[in-house]
């Protein structure tokens, strides 16, 4: 999100470091957390946050300077008085316990708890302040927008829609749509979208698969395209039931899972004597070209110079779609993703040297 964006680049890497052992020898302890954000509001030093965004965690940076870790951080009647005054200055109210616990884990102020053993609680700690003790009661939850037979009534108008039983991503799609509540207020209601559905009266087959229900999905599959189902041809449809039973469709990586490929699927199926039956002479689909890292660069710069500008995802994902490139996935293995490829293919370079022809 670039939030520490801004401190990684005012400081170095040695200048942190260098901080760290000059405000250790002022102290003459290892500093704390607190000692550090209390440097920072002098200007003596980066805030804590810096270093833990730099070094991964503010121990770590300790060890580097060559510093010992504070094992224990210990809190004065004084410190611990000016660090509660402080926290409800920046909050412009007294604070909650939530606020103080939020605090001491920035490192900017001691914990409740730490607070409730030295004062033997926080009512007295407010009172040695002059604040007010902020009411800790969270305000009443707002009433749920669907009642149990609202959302009942949901699942059954969509399941008669689709002539089936709804899954979760028909679910989310009717609740993009208006047609019906989100699957976070179902799942809040009955625990999950199963139990939903089985208080509904939904029929719930068991969804633990076989390699023979993933063999008959195959072969009733081929019967009704009248060719050998490619891997397109099984994410198509899957999520739906079979026009021949109420089978709901398995994913691509589900046979994969089973047999190690679509292809050896296809195999263990016997596909080929289904469609001779059907007096159809069979054809396996073609398999998928393996791109280099090379032919990776040359696709991405060819598609930069047709489009005339920067290849987004869907310019890529369609290209693949219409068989004239690779899909984001063989990016992924190669690159870790489309802009670590665009920045491999120097795109803007080939960009700028196509308007310069142009003109």
């Amino acid at each position: 999100a670039g939030l520490f964006e801004n401190q990684r680049s005012r400081y170095t890497r040695p200048q942190l470091l260098d901080q760290l052992k000059t405000l250790a020898k002022k102290l003459g302890r290892t500093p704390g957390c607190p000692d550090v954000n209390a440097a920072c509001r002098n200007g003596d030093c980066a805030r804590s946050s810096t270093f833990i965004a730099y070094f991964g965690s503010y121990n770590r940076a300790v060890l580097e300077a060559g510093l010992e870790i504070a094992r224990h951080a210990t809190y004065s009647r004084a410190q611990l008085l000016h660090l509660l005054r402080e926290l409800a200055k920046r909050l412009g109210r007294s604070p909650s316990n939530r606020d103080i616990n939020s605090a001491s884990r920035r490192h900017e102020c001691a914990s409740a708890s730490a607070y409730k053993d030295y004062f033997g609680g926080l009512d007295a700690a407010f009172k040695e302040v002059g604040l007010e003790r902020a009411p800790n009661k969270l305000p009443p939850r707002s009433p749920p927008k669907y009642t149990r037979s609202q959302l009942q009534e949901h699942l059954k108008k969509l399941g008669a829609k689709l002539g089936r039983r709804p899954t979760a991503n028909d679910v989310a799609a009717a609740s993009r749509r208006g047609e019906c509540a989100s699957l976070t207020s179902i799942s809040k209601e009955f625990g999950t979208l199963t139990a939903a559905l089985q208080a509904t009266g939904f029929d719930l087959e068991s969804r633990v698969m076989t390699r023979d229900a993933l063999i008959k999905q195959l072969q009733e599959l081929t019967r009704e395209l009248g060719r050998i189902p490619s891997t397109t041809d099984i994410t198509r449809v899957q999520g739906k039931p079979s026009r021949m039973s109420r089978s709901i469709r398995s994913t691509p990586a589900t046979f994969k899972r089973f047999f190690g490929s679509a292809a050896e699927a296809r195999k263990a199926a016997g596909l080929d004597e289904i469609l001779e039956e059907m007096g159809i002479a069979p054809k396996y689909p073609a398999p998928r070209n393996k791109y280099d890292r090379d032919q990776l660069i040359l696709h991405l710069c060819s598609l930069a110079k047709s489009l005339g500008r920067m290849p987004v995802v869907g310019d890529i994902r369609k290209a693949s779609r219409d068989g004239r490139g690779p899909g984001l996935a063989q990016y992924a293995r190669q690159f870790g993703g489309i802009p670590a490829a665009r920045e491999a293919a120097k795109i803007e370079a080939v960009l700028r040297q196509v308007r310069k022809v142009r003109k």
